[in-house]
């Protein structure tokens, strides 16, 4: 086996190892004994990380090249989405808001981000069982209603309001409430966000270009509108008057932060952090874009003497701008959307922190 899908493993087993170092803190005793080792959790990612070591170790008898940063990037999303899962800090976002934030935020954003940036689908699948892909997986990728459902559900239209809303309807009080109170509940909490997360980013680092993909452009403007939600959120949750979840309790929390602190810490976390990681995405979508034009430049310059690829290469500026004008009205058209939204947000950001009852709205009595 190569020793770059070597330190790739150690690199994975690592980062369990040195976890509880980072869950430590001063005031919480006892805290690095509190692991809840989910043992589905467990077996999933381990069974992924050694499929992709078995994938990656395929290629690497068969000559192919591959870059050493995608296996990193693979492990880093896998071992964080695990190691929030598990560890205790898991635990400590039962008591804490911001830190249960701080687990949403590795199960939703940067977990997948990571994972699908290495664009590990096909090392995934060749590492599997033989058995596995002839009689499990292959049949599934066959099924035509199955696939017709997938499709839809990754159109960008679809999932970028379904990886916003499910997010939005965790915030209700009385939903977080429970899914703190409540195993069953919170599961399915972590679920939803997971799976909405993994279908996003999926999309987002889709490695197909258009037609096939969706258009670069698109995924620029499904992050943007991302990072646009998650700062009206952040920012509504950050300024708000008064404590509004009741399952974190209202007296001091750890690290002695009053309940109000605490979920004005979680509301910046989304405000500030999401945002900026979602900018992050932005340039990396970017950089792939510009590959992709280089690409298909690249594609329309190996002439092959043929009539149809002589009439592709544009040979004046008029046949040019043919060429590039709908492309570039259609970004123009989806970039124009941008300050739209956003002042939508701002106004509703007001509103909601300024004119909503929330005494009212708690059923607290207290109504201004």
């Amino acid at each position: 086996m190569d020793n770059r899908v070597l330190r790739a493993g150690v690199a994975f087993a690592a980062s369990v190892v040195a976890a509880p170092a980072l869950a430590d803190a001063p005031g919480t005793a006892g805290l690095l004994t509190r692991w809840t080792f989910d043992p589905l959790a467990i077996v999933v990612a381990f069974a992924i990380g050694w499929a992709y070591l078995r994938g990656l170790n395929r290629k690497y008898q068969r000559g192919i090249p591959y870059a050493d940063w995608r296996p990193m990037a693979f492990f880093g999303g896998l071992g964080a989405m695990l190691l929030v899962t598990i560890s205790p800090l898991n635990w400590v976002a039962q008591h804490m808001y911001w830190v249960a934030h701080v687990k949403i935020m590795a199960l939703r954003v940067v977990g997948p981000m990571f994972i699908f940036l290495s664009e590990p689908q096909h090392e995934v699948y060749m590492g599997m069982p033989k058995r596995l892909r002839r009689e499990g997986i292959a049949p599934l990728l066959r099924n035509v209603r199955l696939a017709a459902v997938a499709n839809w559900v990754t159109q960008p239209l679809v999932i970028t309001p379904l990886f916003i809303a499910i997010f939005y309807l965790w915030q209700v009080p009385p939903l977080q409430d429970a899914a703190v109170n409540s195993g069953i509940v919170g599961y399915l909490m972590t679920l939803s966000l997971t799976i909405t997360g993994i279908m996003f980013f999926s999309v987002v680092f889709d490695r197909r270009d258009a037609p096939e993909g969706p258009r670069h452009g698109v995924r620029v403007v499904m992050l943007i509108v991302t990072a646009l939600s998650s700062i009206m959120m952040g920012a509504t949750f950050t300024l708000k008057p008064m404590v509004i979840f009741t399952a974190y309790g209202l007296g001091l929390h750890m690290f002695d932060m009053t309940a109000l602190d605490d979920e004005a810490a979680g509301g910046y976390l989304n405000w500030a952090l999401v945002s900026m990681i979602l900018l992050v995405c932005i340039m990396f979508v970017i950089t792939n874009w510009n590959r992709a034009e280089v690409r298909r430049w690249t594609k329309l310059r190996s002439f092959d003497g043929s009539n149809s690829a002589a009439l592709a290469v544009p040979e004046t500026a008029e046949e040019l701008w043919l060429l590039v004008g709908p492309m570039n009205r259609r970004l123009g058209w989806s970039l124009a959307i941008i300050p739209v939204v956003m002042m939508g947000m701002a106004i509703g950001m007001v509103m909601t922190v300024h004119y909503v009852p929330w005494g009212c709205v708690l059923h607290t009595g207290v109504c201004r």
